[in-house]
């Protein structure tokens, strides 16, 4: 389900909220569009159309570039807790794509405190032939981030696993 907007200083719509009520999972971001078609409106379309401000005709749900221009695409969880109170290491992702083409790269975003800054590592450059990833990330808090900004790179996430220890700080 869609809901479409005009952000505050624009005069035509270029904001949506979206929910996915199969994955019960929202979203949101920018898309200038005025008006769409799609399949269920009889109009003997296969794909939604929509233009935006200018005129311009999108065809969506087809393909995964932008007019043959690359599509950048991420995918992040929120903060993970392995154990709390627990320093812990990662040492190894097992990532797991139902599909991935090209190549995604994934960043992993470490905290000590849920209210502390995270520190980033990456990118690790996974392609479809890694069965596991060298990584080293240390915090009590995790989150991951998978991305793709090539015209040929598109992935469908499984469940991406962790070797994970306990870490002890010096000093």
């Amino acid at each position: 389900i869609w809901w479409w907007y005009c952000s505050a200083d624009a005069d035509e719509v270029d904001r949506y909220v979206k929910y996915n009520y199969a994955d019960k999972v929202w979203d949101y971001g920018n898309m200038d569009r005025t008006a769409f078609i799609d399949p269920s409106q009889g109009a003997g379309i296969e794909r939604p159309y929509a233009p935006d401000a200018n005129g311009v005709l999108y065809q969506h749900e087809e393909g995964i570039t932008a007019d043959g221009a690359s599509l950048d695409f991420f995918g992040e969880s929120g903060d993970i807790t392995i154990d709390r109170g627990v320093l812990f290491q990662i040492r190894k992702l097992l990532p797991d794509f139902k599909s991935i083409t090209g190549s995604i790269d994934v960043y992993l975003k470490s905290k000590n405190y849920s209210r502390s800054n995270a520190v980033t590592k990456g990118p690790y450059n996974v392609s479809p032939t890694d069965l596991r990833k060298s990584v080293r990330a240390r915090g009590r808090q995790v989150s991951i981030r998978f991305e793709g900004n090539k015209a040929d790179d598109s992935m469908q996430l499984g469940t991406t696993e962790a070797q994970v220890v306990a870490s002890g700080r010096r000093g």
